[in-house]
């Protein structure tokens, strides 16, 4: 019998993510500056008034992006494939846990796809069919062959 595989998400889509995330705060701290700056008065007074708005706002932003770096790692961490007993389970939530459950051997067709990016670092997307036209998708996974090969050695053996 087969030991319990698990996988999820590459931990590119992480980075990638918190990435993101820097530099749409960023952008936003630059506009907030500059949106500052023009309905300011260039006199010493409003200087001390523009430090004091820039440093609140950093300090916000700052806020913001430690609690959305942690809700897009927990969201990561929290969202995983597991074959295990001839089953695909699908686990996601952070608050409150989700599954979802497909039996092997309802399985109707499996496909794979990616990107020229995913060919290169080694992750892409899985298409499961199964029941009556119900689908998986499984996204962003590393290396998407292996999770198939897998699955269709569970099948093989379920039939067997």
């Amino acid at each position: 019998m087969f030991n319990t595989h698990t996988t999820r998400k590459t931990a590119f889509i992480l980075v990638l993510n918190i990435i993101l995330i820097i530099i749409f705060l960023d952008i936003l701290y630059i506009g907030i500056t500059l949106i500052g700056e023009l309905f300011e008065k260039t006199t010493s007074e409003s200087l001390k008034t523009i430090i004091e708005y820039d440093t609140t706002a950093s300090l916000i932003l700052t806020f913001i992006q430690i609690v959305l770096v942690i809700f897009v790692t927990m969201k990561w961490a929290n969202q995983s494939y597991n074959i295990k007993d001839g089953f695909i389970t699908y686990f996601s939530g952070i608050f409150f846990r989700k599954q979802e459950k497909v039996n092997i051997s309802n399985i109707d067709g499996v496909s794979h796809a990616q990107s020229l990016f995913g060919k290169i670092i080694g992750y892409g997307d899985i298409k499961i069919e199964y029941g009556r036209n119900q689908v998986l998708i499984i996204q962003d996974i590393p290396y998407p062959e292996e999770f198939i090969k897998y699955i269709e050695d569970v099948r093989t053996s379920n039939n067997n």
